[in-house]
């Protein structure tokens, strides 16, 4: 079935899916011109794809089309320090920072990447675009990035042993669809993010999707329940092909501060109603102000554009539902 796409329809995902990127921009509170401190700077967080970076400045980062100036700021790579030169085109990275209020450029403080998996290719499946790694389905889309050291770029440049890194957002299913993939030549470090299932706390054992995961020797900075986000690494496998981990530590949605400018892209992964559904987990509202552009229904895993102008809370869900909003636009993209 095809993904619609701002595009057109040339995303091709496999039935039963209609997925396709969501971009959530929220613009900041009129009401909070006083920025922080009274500086004339708003706070912001934002999370999406890079689309560009550097541009001829080594100190801009580009991400969901709007430029962030990284000049001073704490990067943090898959759990690890980093410098903005290790961030590619078409990784997903969260960022937080602060935004003029006189329309210069934005400044971010921190950026951090966390890569969806990282492992070996255990499979590919060139006719529906898909690879597997690490027993996590991967879906490439047209607008997958395959990075320089993968020749040919797409799945023709790869075969199963190959160790690779990918960057994406996970579908209403678990499943990734594919922003950035890049080779990792022979790292033996094995890296998962997604939701714990089927835990077994006597055994020490839980999937992510169809990855088992033993943690009994890992150091786990998490509370593990069903359903609770977490980043695992190792690198072993055990003889019934579990992940012998080493690390499991709590992953998330990345939160604002009340008032602060907010723009998420990713997946609608839960939709109760047009009043109400999640991008990435974060909760986003439509009220009786909201001005809709909608050229198909939109719904789980369907393309849409939103932005916001008014005083929105990213942190506690009850928040965001609280009306406070002045004015949203919701468009779908189809």
């Amino acid at each position: 079935m095809n993904i619609p796409t701002k595009y057109g329809l040339n995303r091709v995902l496999p039935p039963l899916m209609t997925a396709g990127l969501v971009t959530l921009a929220v613009l900041a509170a009129t009401s909070s011109s006083a920025g922080i401190q009274g500086s004339g700077f708003r706070s912001l967080v934002a999370v999406g794809t890079v689309t560009e970076t550097g541009n001829g400045n080594s100190n801009i980062i580009v991400v969901g089309g709007i430029p962030y100036s990284t000049s001073g700021a704490v990067v943090q790579i898959d759990g690890h320090g980093g410098t903005p030169g290790q961030i590619h085109a078409g990784d997903v990275v969260s960022l937080i920072g602060t935004d003029p209020a006189d329309g210069g450029t934005a400044s971010a403080t921190q950026v951090i990447f966390n890569g969806s998996v990282q492992g070996k290719v255990s499979g590919i499946d060139a006719p529906s675009s898909t690879l597997f790694v690490l027993g996590q389905t991967v879906h490439v889309t047209s607008q997958t990035v395959f990075s320089s050291n993968i020749k040919p770029a797409g799945l023709l440049g790869l075969q199963s042993g190959d160790v690779v890194e990918v960057s994406g957002f996970a579908n209403s299913v678990g499943e990734l669809v594919a922003t950035h993939i890049q080779a990792r030549g022979q790292s033996n470090v094995s890296r998962v993010v997604g939701s714990v299932q089927t835990l077994n706390q006597v055994q020490h054992t839980f999937y992510v999707n169809s990855l088992k995961i033993d943690y009994g020797n890992a150091h786990v900075d998490a509370v593990l329940t069903d359903g609770a986000p977490v980043t695992v690494q190792g690198v072993k496998f055990g003889a019934d092909g579990a992940l012998i981990a080493n690390l499991v530590r709590a992953s998330g949605v990345t939160h604002g501060q009340p008032d602060s400018i907010g723009r998420i892209q990713g997946l609608i992964t839960s939709y109760s109603s047009g009043a109400y559904f999640e991008v990435n987990g974060q909760p986003v509202s439509v009220g009786a102000q909201t001005k809709l552009n909608l050229p198909i229904p939109i719904g789980v895993d369907v393309e849409v554009e939103e932005r916001e102008v008014g005083s929105l809370d990213l942190a506690p869900d009850a928040e965001v539902m609280d009306g406070r909003c002045a004015r949203r636009e919701v468009s779908a993209l189809g």
